[in-house]
This record gives structure tokens, sequence and C-alpha cells, in this order.
């Protein structure tokens, strides 16, 4: 059961190599409105952006493992 504080519903989304900045700039300009909308606009009012911590080099399924588990790579073995 959740309370008026607690969303129902989480939505990750995760695009590997996307540069924080880049998606910043696409908010601002009004380039991908349909993302704008899910994340609340610019100022992320429903959303949360954190700074990306990936492996060397980013090769997707690996830095996906790594960020869903928070396991080095030699850990998670992808």
């Amino acid at each position: 059961m959740t309370d008026a504080q607690t969303p129902a519903r989480i939505v990750l989304l995760n695009i590997d190599a996307l540069r924080p900045d880049v998606l910043d700039q696409a908010l601002l300009d009004g380039a991908v409105p349909n993302l704008a909308r899910l994340v609340g606009g610019v100022d992320l009012e429903k959303g949360i952006q954190y700074q990306p911590v990936s492996t060397a080099p980013s090769i997707t399924f690996c830095s996906q493992a790594t960020v869903i588990t928070g396991a080095h790579p030699r850990d998670h073995g992808v």
C-alpha cells in the first residue's frame, strides 16, 4: 500500500553513452517533448538525473549490469 508521498511506479530510463549535458540541452531546446513530459520538464520535477559512472570502455551490456547491480564487472561477470 502506498501513501500520497510514495510513487506507485518507477520508470528507470538508462540510455548508454548519453551525456547529461546533451540531455539537458535537448530538454531546453524542446527537442524531446515526450521525455520532457515524463521527467517533468527542464527542472526534472518528476525525475532524477545522476552523474554517470560507467565501465571503460562503455560497452552497453557491461555498463548496464554495473548500473543495475552496483557491482564491478569482475564481480558480476558480464
